[in-house]
Order: structure tokens, then sequence, then C-alpha cells
């Protein structure tokens, strides 16, 4: 059954890693999935939502800030420092850190493209909240593959082993591999470089 829409939206289910304090601000760490979706189809007035995003996954936020965005409201006006960063990151890529500063501006801190040959896996978890060197240097290495950027946090704050690095920050769980394997409980992430997917028909 396919519904003729005049635009579409398709919003990444942004994957919530951190809540961190940057001078006073609150941060967020965030990572888009390109292969969980939220999508929002508009004809006329009425609106259509299709969404792949797991159950056990919570997407109300990134629901949230999808639709407003569809219906045309300005990020920075969303309530809620965690629905201003997910929604801004939106327009940015891969591996995210968001700052909700105390001027009450929300600015991407740091911005890395997730290289694609790595494997990435996820869990919702409760962990220790972790330093801000520790997600700088995990970003760097998510576009770099050079594990020699995280080499030195093994065995503090991130798990080292046999080509495989585990992160747990206070909000969830991330795994990165050279090399495909197969974790139980863990989601199978693919980082989405270009989040947002804006499309109109074009009459004709």
């Amino acid at each position: 059954m396919t519904w003729d829409y005049d635009e579409l939206y398709s919003c990444p289910h942004t994957l919530l890693l951190d809540e961190i304090s940057i001078s006073g601000s609150r941060a967020y760490v965030l990572l888009p999935a390109l292969n969980y979706r939220i999508s929002i189809l508009r004809r006329g007035n009425v609106f259509r939502e299709v969404s792949n995003i797991p159950g056990d996954l919570d997407a109300t936020h990134v629901v949230e800030a999808c639709r407003a965005v569809s219906r045309g409201v300005d990020p920075r006006r969303l309530e809620g420092p965690l629905l201003r960063a997910i929604a801004h990151s939106f327009f940015y890529g891969g591996f995210t850190i968001m700052v909700d500063t105390v001027e009450g501006e929300t600015i991407p801190f740091m911005l890395e493209m997730v290289s694609p040959s790595l494997h990435l896996y996820y869990r919702p978890a409760g962990c220790g909240s972790l330093g801000l060197e520790t997600w700088v240097r995990f970003g760097v290495f998510l576009r770099s593959k050079a594990s020699s950027l995280i080499q030195g946090l093994c065995g503090g704050e991130i798990e080292c082993g046999n080509g495989v690095y585990r992160v747990c920050g206070s909000r969830g769980e991330i795994v990165v591999s050279y090399k495909e394997i197969n974790i139980p409980g863990y989601l199978r992430i693919v980082a989405d470089n270009t989040p947002m997917r804006h499309v109109v028909k074009i009459p004709g």
C-alpha cells in the first residue's frame, strides 16, 4: 500500500550516550542511527508517521523533535535542553557533542564523521558519566579508526580487548569493533553521517 505525499521528513533515532557538564553548561553525547528512523509524511494538512525504531529504545524525544521540525518549529524554541540538542543534531552528522549553554543557546561542540568500516553496537545503559576528554578522544577514534588515540583509556573508562572497545556513559553503552561480532542484548547500529532527509514533491 502506498501513500502519496507532498513532503517527507526522515529523522534518525538519536542515541543518547552521556550527559556531561562543560563550564556549567549541559552537554549531550549523541550518535544518530541510519538504520533506525522515524519518517513523517505530509499531504496537505494531514501527517502520517512511519517508524522502524525498536520498542526497547525510548524514541520519545526523537519523535517529538522530528514532529516539531516537520511542522516548521525552530529547534531553538523547543522546551528542554535534551529536546533542543536532539533537534539540532538532525542537521549535523556522525558522532556529536551538543552543548546547551547557560545562555540558552544550543551549539555543536564536536562533530565527527564515523568511519563506515567500523562496526557499532548499542544498548541503553546507566554507567557513570565520562569526562569530556574521553568522549573527544573516542569521537576522533570513530573517524580515524586509530586505536592509539584511546589506548591510554583502556582498563579505566574504556574496556578494550582483541580490537573491541566498550564505552559506557550515563545514558547508553556503545561497543565498537573492527569486525562484525554478535553480542546478545545489543542492537547493531549504522552511524548516520548525514542525518535528516527532507524530500519535497515537485508538481508536474
